[in-house]
């Protein structure tokens, strides 16, 4: 990083305080990192271009280190940031071949027309396969055949990659095993259509349900099969509505949550409690995901018009069978770290500088139940602001 430009400094990185830390973003990396004094301050000037002989010196002289030391630290938190920072995933912008550009101008067997937000798309799926991790989740809003439509969806796969294409541009391409960066492009891609807003306007998705009384929002976030689908569908059932229970939204601009009317997935273990309450569940094809080696069918939403609401808290649930129910708040530093690994937050210096502004603002708690009955009560204080 030596040698950078004053305009480089400027926009190398961002800091906000953190319970005795700071909460650091670096914009060449799109990527967030904690850090307490005085490794935040080493880091800080080495992102900024500070070259090692300044920053031994500043060792030396402000934090009272001998040369040794100095040098030492200085090593270390370059592998601090080196072990912390990784450039984001490339999911999309490869080269095409001619081959797959004349590949995409040829018609596919498996085609679909979608209604959302009352703007028609028509999606081709090159095979069965690919239409499998696409078409169930958006099953519900599926059309006949129609002669106009707004957007052309094409999803193309061979045994070594997945590409898309929106409206004849080709949006990127990814190997076999990246399948759920190509699945959340469509999504991002679908998103952006539908509100009409592009990719830049929004502050970031996060694999999180969102629910809504409509006023308000609360987040719900969680591992993989902690429950967020069951709780999502348990919420549902008793007159609230889901967002998303995977791919939520939020706006740039104001910050609120949005509705995306994909399915909710419904694991096995959901299916007994669930299905006297949804009985379309029972009929319902069932999928396999080999990566989260889990069993589940899809449940749509109650609604699918366009919604957009105020978060009032984050909450990181876990089902624990004999749990009863236990809600407490949770440390901002520990909610930080649970939250960014499975979001995608947008690289525009703006949307980072609000996100993490928003995320600070918000009350974080922890939430562990069996008890559906207490579980609804207390989210339905929580959307009427009684915390």
């Amino acid at each position: 990083m030596e040698g950078s430009s004053e305009n480089q400094v400027k926009n190398t990185i961002l800091s906000w305080p953190l319970e005795g830390k700071k909460i650091l973003w670096f914009s060449k990396f799109n990527q967030y990192l904690i850090a307490a004094s005085p490794a935040d301050q080493i880091i800080e000037r080495i992102s900024q271009g500070d070259n090692s002989a300044s920053v031994q010196a500043f060792c030396q002289s402000d934090l009272q280190m001998d040369q040794d030391q100095a040098k030492t630290f200085e090593i270390e938190i370059k592998q601090f940031i080196k072990n912390c920072i990784e450039i984001e995933p490339k999911i999309s912008g490869k080269k095409v071949s001619l081959n797959k550009n004349q590949r995409a101008k040829q018609k596919s067997l498996y085609e679909k027309f979608y209604q959302i937000f009352g703007i028609i798309f028509f999606v081709e799926y090159e095979s069965e396969k690919i239409e499998d991790l696409i078409h169930p989740k958006f099953a519900h809003l599926e059309i006949q055949a129609q002669q106009k439509y707004s957007h052309h969806f094409k999803v193309m796969n061979s045994d070594l990659e997945y590409s898309l294409w929106v409206n004849d541009v080709f949006i990127g391409s990814w190997e076999a095993h990246e399948s759920h960066f190509m699945t959340g492009k469509f999504s991002m891609e679908i998103l952006q259509k539908i509100y009409q807003r592009p990719e830049n306007q929004w502050m970031g998705v996060f694999h999180a349900a969102g629910i809504t009384d409509g006023d308000n929002c609360i987040i719900f976030l969680g591992d993989s099969g902690n429950g967020k689908s069951t709780l999502s569908s348990i919420l549902m059932a008793h007159g609230l509505d889901v967002l998303a229970d995977d791919f939520l939204p939020v706006d740039g601009e104001s910050q609120d949550v949005c509705l995306f009317p994909a399915a909710i997935s419904v694991k096995k273990q959901g299916y007994d409690f669930l299905i006297p309450k949804f009985p379309e569940l029972k009929e319902a094809k069932e999928y396999f995901s080999t990566t989260q080696d889990k069993t589940f069918r899809y449940l749509a939403p109650n609604e699918t018009k366009a919604i957009q609401v105020p978060c009032k808290a984050f909450v990181f649930v876990k089902y624990k069978e004999n749990s009863g129910f236990q809600f407490q708040p949770l440390r901002k530093e520990d909610a930080f770290k649970k939250l960014l690994p499975d979001s995608w937050i947008s690289k525009e210096q703006e949307n980072a500088r609000r996100f993490v502004e928003w995320f600070l603002s918000m009350p974080s708690f922890e939430m562990t139940y069996s008890d559906n009955n207490l579980m609804v009560k207390e989210v339905k204080k929580m959307l009427k602001n009684e915390f």
